[in-house]
């Protein structure tokens, strides 16, 4: 997470600062079920629930700390921002609030696009991408948002690819400018049929 997260964070300051602006923002959403689960009896386990038990972190910085620090220093900011809310007592906070609030309706700032420019990291450690419906393993899983390309910043999900292997996949919704500095760099590679393991069979009529 770390690793990954000062490799987006330093190529969003850069294509911001390009632009104009001074300061941006990443943010991650924080897997909550081990913190619950820690403070649950056991009739009440969650490893059954289905639904998302995350928060939502956001750490800002000019683009010249981030372009210029290096990467041990951004690896720490992602961590202390992390760490801030990964523990029982924030979930629990949060777990009151909603129930305070939950006849409403509410949207993290940073998503519909107040303040400076935002990319939001979800590493989906949680999701099982060694899926099969009866027709044999699958050579691709991940989830799909409709609607993210309607909000104001960027969004990344990061999942292990299926079978294991180390690799990583990766579904962004940003704009174009970060988007094409992202593909200029070569760190990131599209998906394509071969590397899926997809092979095309010809056959001649005689």
């Amino acid at each position: 997470m770390e690793a990954v997260s000062v490799y987006l964070w330093k190529a969003l300051a850069a294509v911001v600062d390009g632009a104009g602006d001074a300061r941006c923002r990443m943010g991650w959403y924080v897997n909550g079920r081990p913190h619950v689960a820690s403070v649950v009896t056991p009739c009440e386990d969650i490893n059954g629930y289905l639904g998302n038990v995350t928060s939502f972190t956001v750490r800002e910085a000019t683009t010249e700390a981030i372009l210029c620090s290096p990467a041990p220093e951004v690896a720490a900011m992602v961590r202390e921002a992390i760490t801030a809310i990964a523990n029982v007592e924030h979930f629990q906070e949060l777990v009151d609030w909603l129930e305070e609030h939950k006849t409403q309706r509410y949207v993290e700032a940073a998503t519909v696009g107040l303040g400076s420019p935002a990319l939001a990291v979800s590493w989906l450690a949680t999701f099982r991408p060694d899926t099969d419906f009866g027709f044999g393993g699958a050579a691709l899983a991940m989830p799909v948002f409709g609607g993210s390309g309607r909000q104001c910043s960027g969004f990344v999900d990061i999942m292990d690819h299926p079978g294991g292997g180390g690799d990583l996949l990766v579904a962004i919704f940003m704009w174009p400018s970060l988007a094409g500095a992202l593909e200029s760099d070569g760190i990131l590679k599209p998906v394509t049929p071969e590397y899926l393991g997809f092979t095309t069979t010809t056959s001649s009529h005689h």
